[in-house]
């Protein structure tokens, strides 16, 4: 049963917040004196219902109260004593196609999980089936559960970091009725990062309905406490982030056909995609033999600043795609790192030697935050929108660049340049 709570109390915690609108349409009608034991009984309550669990997560992120970008997830929970699943398939991309992202964890490989090591099964040319997910393990009594959800459901390309979180520090929590219905309202703070300087704290509001047990929405942001002057938290670049999840779809009925259908690796239709073991995760390969960049690639629009419309096909000569999104911070770095080049030596160093770079956002279209890292990073004559061309071409890591040759061939690929010297040797010797 101490297994089958870990499982579970994590469905109280997954769900996108209508707090901005609850706030406005809300009664607080009751505080509990005790929050924590009440959200454990609560969870413990859930846990002893049911078998099988499985709903729908909507998580959205907004900088500075702007839509930023939108991502949607299944989930299906399945306690077994030999083999307890949890299973999280991406649906905003493809659906239910097997090309989407998709992550499981099973007992059996709970020890890889704890040292770290990956079983990534990337396909050749899309996107990737697998990685360790997570393990809920308790602490003591208490069931440990996520305090970041977005942090983890929101895929890093390759991996899905698989450290474990403390139970967050619940606050206070009382029942509000919110649209002529009750929810227990949870609150809770979590230090993220300490400095001698500032702590950030990430607070959580989530709304569990009374009823059921099942939680509602979710809604976090992060407050910076420096010198005991408590504030909103705004990162390097002056931006504060929210993050919403809403729940919904839940359904008790058994998924094991579905589970069977997905985690069967032998099965006919993977027969087409590359297989990586643990010791070949691919974002630690560099892949250099030549090969045909496929239609689809070459003719997807790219929208520039100025909304001007090309494609990989149009461009003469070199080309470095760059593929990069607003919220890598590796990304960001490389751009200001090309910046620094211009800056100090007139040139960027790879357009130096006949490479034109094209840095493809490929995950948003939002021109005004594309402009807003393109102005930061000096990087106007080089930012493109390109989101959902990921679908023609693989990208397993946030950062990745292809080389192409001006027959359109892609003659190498890499998910770190370095100094530049592998790809210059690469140039030399194409040419």
């Amino acid at each position: 049963m101490k297994i089958f709570l870990k499982y579970f109390s994590i469905a109280f915690f997954f769900i996108l917040s209508l707090s901005c609108f609850a706030q406005e349409n809300s009664t607080p009608k009751e505080e509990f004196k005790h929050p924590k034991k009440e959200f454990k009984r609560m969870a413990k309550e859930v846990a002893k219902k049911y078998e099988w669990l499985s709903f729908d997560v909507c998580h959205q992120n907004y900088r500075n109260d702007t839509f930023n970008w939108e991502v949607k997830y299944s989930v299906i929970m399945h306690y077994d004593k030999k083999n307890p699943t949890i299973y999280v398939g991406r649906k905003d991309l493809y659906d239910n196609d097997l090309t989407s992202e998709e992550f499981r964890i099973s007992k059996d490989k709970f020890e890889k999980i704890m040292h770290n090591e990956h079983n990534i099964i990337t396909y050749k040319n899309r996107h990737f089936f697998g990685d360790a997910y997570h393990s809920f393990p308790l602490m003591g009594d208490i069931p440990v559960y996520f305090s970041r959800l977005g942090y983890y459901l929101y895929t890093t390309q390759s991996k899905i970091k698989s450290q474990f979180c403390t139970p967050a520090t619940v606050i206070d929590a009382d029942i509000m009725d919110i649209n002529s219905k009750s929810y227990i309202k949870y609150h809770t703070v979590d230090p993220l990062v300490t400095t001698s300087l500032e702590i950030i704290y990430n607070r959580t509001h989530t709304f569990v309905d009374a009823e059921t047990g099942l939680i509602d929405s979710v809604y976090s942001y992060s407050t910076s406490s420096l010198r005991d002057d408590s504030s909103i938290y705004k990162n390097s670049y002056g931006e504060i982030y929210n993050n919403y999840y809403k729940i919904d779809n839940y359904s008790f009925e058994s998924k094991q056909h579905i589970l069977d259908s997905i985690f069967d690796l032998q099965s006919i239709r993977y027969a087409d995609y590359a297989h990586y073991d643990e010791k070949t995760s691919p974002q630690c390969q560099t892949r250099s033999e030549n090969k045909t960049a496929c239609d689809e690639l070459l003719d997807y629009p790219l929208v520039n600043l100025e909304g001007d419309t090309t494609s990989i096909r149009e461009q003469e000569g070199w080309i470095l795609l760059n593929f990069w999104t607003t919220g890598c911070e590796p990304c960001i770095e490389h751009l200001m790192r090309m910046s620094a080049e211009k800056d100090s030596l007139g040139y960027r160093m790879l357009e130096n030697e006949g490479i034109k770079i094209l840095a493809i956002e490929h995950k948003s279209n939002n021109m005004e935050i594309i402009a807003k890292r393109a102005s930061k990073t000096k990087s106007e004559d080089i930012m493109y929108s390109g989101k959902g061309i990921g679908t023609t071409i693989n990208i397993p890591t946030l950062g990745y660049y292809y080389l192409v040759s001006p027959d359109k061939e892609i003659v190498y690929e890499t998910g770190d340049l370095g100094d530049y010297s592998e790809i210059i040797n690469k140039l030399k010797i194409e040419n």
